[in-house]
């Protein structure tokens, strides 16, 4: 697994880390645009998760866009597991 601190959250499912040039992208997830309140409130939940700190990450694939698509980790937590269930709830 890579270890990166993430300096940008870009939408729900999306965000920058400082050592790459790439976005990660979680995998298994869809959040609503960003035009929409329920993009708007996963973008406000991931910034929460995660901005400003590390997190481990294991690249699963790349998407259409280049990105990288993982499973991401806070101290043994899933984010995309934390993330699906508030996306479930909205």
């Amino acid at each position: 697994m890579e270890k990166a601190k993430v300096i940008k959250v870009i939408d729900g499912d999306t965000f920058e880390i400082q050592n790459g040039e790439a976005s990660i992208r979680l995998e298994g997830l869809d959040a609503q645009e960003l035009n929409t309140e329920n993009g708007k409130l996963c973008k406000k939940r991931l910034t929460y998760l995660i901005l400003g700190k590390v997190v481990e990450y294991e690249e699963v694939a790349h998407d259409a866009f280049a990105r990288i698509v993982a499973q991401v980790y806070i101290d043994g937590i899933s984010i995309n597991n934390v993330m699906k269930r508030f996306i479930d709830k909205l």
